[in-house]
């Protein structure tokens, strides 16, 4: 028997509006108070609750001195980690063309900002892992030196940049990877952040030339 593409079409279209309708809302199981049920994802003291949860710390690491944040649990938390690189993109909708993810760990949640956004991501690395003509900006850790690196003419091409990293500490990491932009034909949209330890000065530092985000601060 002949089908005919009229008689198809509409059953695929319900079909697919029946999927969408049972499709379950996305929550985090976060800690919970005098009774109440988890709540959405998208909410932003659901995500630094649960932020807050997950978050490790440890002394002395890696040179003595030195308290380390370690979001580890929150990279291994598909749901959590989405989360976070939504509402950092909702923070700065329609404000940025790219994203700058700055090595090491700012990468992963870079790349969930850029997929998330649908913008693409360049990478800020430290230094002899890019290839290419690179442009470079040294800075000091709270735990001694270090140089980034960008391949200047994809930075040349992007536009409104989004810098992100994991931790907004010192802000050296930070400002060196915007002055990196700001060398570059593009403009800096902002700086992101998942956590801002408040009192290392971070965003005195980067001064408020700059628009500054953070899904979580916290005072160590």
């Amino acid at each position: 028997m002949t089908v005919r593409e009229e008689n198809v079409v509409p059953v695929a279209v319900r079909e697919r509006r029946k999927i969408a309708r049972e499709r379950p809302e996305i929550v985090i199981s976060a800690p919970q108070e005098d009774g109440e049920g988890p709540m959405t994802a998208s909410d932003p003291d659901t995500v630094s609750t649960r932020l807050r949860a997950v978050a490790r710390t440890y002394s002395d690491f890696p040179v003595p001195g030195v308290q380390f944040l370690d979001l580890g649990p929150l990279y291994a938390d598909p749901v959590l980690r989405s989360a976070v690189g939504a509402e950092i993109v909702g923070r700065f909708e329609g404000e940025f063309d790219a994203v700058l993810a700055i090595d090491a760990r700012g990468i992963p949640i870079g790349t969930v900002v850029a997929v998330t956004a649908g913008r693409p991501l360049l990478l800020a690395r430290k230094a002899g892992k890019l290839p290419g003509v690179v442009d470079s900006a040294a800075f000091a850790l709270e735990y001694g030196e270090a140089v980034l690196q960008v391949q200047r003419a994809d930075l040349d091409r992007a536009g409104r940049v989004l810098v992100v990293d994991d931790v907004l500490a010192t802000g050296g990491t930070a400002a060196a990877a915007l002055e990196l932009v700001r060398r570059s034909a593009a403009a800096p949209a902002g700086f992101a952040a998942i956590v801002e330890l408040v009192p290392l000065g971070g965003r005195t530092r980067l001064g408020t030339s700059v628009r500054l985000e953070a899904v979580l601060s916290v005072a160590l």
